[in-house]
């Protein structure tokens, strides 16, 4: 049986002044994401379902290489502990 990993989400976080949208998306073993700029209010439910259905093919996804991300944080989790 052929297994499907393809997983997209959508976190939305207010880092001061803009509340910023962050998309990850998976396939297979790519892992991509894209970061958006929704102003400083916080997004309508209508403004997310409007980029989703008329305006997903301007979002640019950038891929992460996940095993140096790994050992990235290993390495600063690491510092952390011996600091």
């Amino acid at each position: 049986m052929h297994q499907n990993n393809n997983s997209l989400s959508l976190t939305i976080i207010f880092d001061q002044p803009f509340c910023v949208g962050i998309f990850e998306r998976k396939t297979g073993d790519v892992y991509e994401v894209s970061k958006i700029n929704f102003g400083t209010s916080e997004p309508r439910d209508s403004l997310i379902y409007e980029l989703l259905i008329e305006n997903w093919h301007h979002v640019r996804f950038n891929t992460v290489n996940i095993a140096n991300n790994e050992q990235i944080q290993k390495r600063s989790a690491r510092k952390e502990c011996n600091a």
